[in-house]
């Protein structure tokens, strides 16, 4: 636990590198996530960014939902299409 925390830290973004993004992005959250609370800052800064919420899911459970893959799936479908970039 401690290494994977220790490793966090060097993947920290500025506001900066968030504003310089330009690639269509998703934002996948459980909503009981600490990281919830920050996804308003997080589309200020990332344009376009998509955000799918995960209900009743944190951090580690987010992922073994069926919604988590499926928000995927449809992220990527619409990249598909020229339209969408």
């Amino acid at each position: 636990l401690a290494a994977c925390i220790r490793g966090s830290l060097a993947l920290h973004c500025s506001a900066e590198d968030l504003r310089s993004v330009r690639a269509p992005s998703l934002a996948v959250v459980g909503e009981q996530d600490p990281m919830f609370a920050r996804l308003d800052a997080m589309r200020a800064l990332v344009a376009g960014l998509k955000v799918a919420s995960i209900p009743r899911a944190n951090h580690l459970t987010a992922y073994l939902r069926p919604e988590f893959q499926a928000a995927i799936v449809e992220f990527l479908d619409e990249q598909r299409d020229p339209v969408a970039w």
